[in-house]
């Protein structure tokens, strides 16, 4: 996977709704993420990963 060094991190208090999808000329949404649930096409997971106390 390719890092964009250019976007500092996401606020969600900014954003309702992330969509991730291909770069096709025809793009597919491959997941739809919101802060409170996601979507995720078939074929494709998503992997979350908790918040630790330091």
């Amino acid at each position: 996977m390719k890092k964009n060094q250019n976007i500092s991190p996401l606020d969600m208090r900014d954003w309702t709704k992330v969509v991730v999808e291909t770069e096709e000329k025809h793009p597919k949404v491959v997941a739809e993420i919101t802060a409170n649930n996601f979507e995720v096409a078939e074929g494709f997971r998503v992997r979350l990963t908790p918040k630790y106390d330091d």
